[in-house]
């Protein structure tokens, strides 16, 4: 089987495929609160930890270890928010591009790329010239106009 999923139109075929935007943009919110939470309490573990170290033995050396800690705990924390930058900018190309697929795929966007929409008299799209009448008047949508024609002839596979 090539799809499990029927969909009526192409747009609503594209809607299916491609998540929804304001769906992503709350992921990505959700995820960037969940890696900041996670990224505190990270912080403050590290801390309690440090904590526990200046007051035990050996405070010398342990003053520099804390120093190297913090300076690690530092190197950690740009690191995770540099890839959290990286991962939103990601995400928002991606809902850049799905964004642009869909305009290109929507009826407005088949319409300016030059294609016309032939509908019968009583509105509905026509799909195949075989369903049409000689003398039917049919109605033509392109992009900011419309027309209406009368069948002539019908061409049997375009030839």
């Amino acid at each position: 089987m090539a799809a499990d999923v029927r969909a009526p139109t192409p747009t609503a075929a594209a809607s299916l495929v491609v998540p929804d935007g304001q769906e992503l943009r709350k992921a990505l919110k959700d995820k960037n609160r969940t890696l900041t939470r996670m990224l505190r309490k990270s912080i403050s573990n590290w801390r309690e930890r440090l904590s526990a170290i200046s007051r035990s033995y050996g405070l010398v050396q342990v003053a520099s270890r804390i120093a190297n800690e913090r300076l690690r705990l530092d190197d950690l924390q740009r690191r995770v928010e540099t890839r959290i930058i990286h991962r939103l900018e990601f995400e928002r190309e991606r809902i850049h591009s799905a964004t642009a697929r869909l305009e290109a795929l929507s009826p407005a966007g088949v319409l300016n790329r030059g294609f016309c929409v032939a509908r019968d008299e009583q509105g509905d799209v026509v799909r195949d010239a075989a369903n049409l009448r000689i003398e039917e008047i049919v109605l033509l949508q392109f992009r900011n106009s419309g027309a209406k024609t009368v069948v002539k002839e019908i061409i049997a596979n375009g030839k």
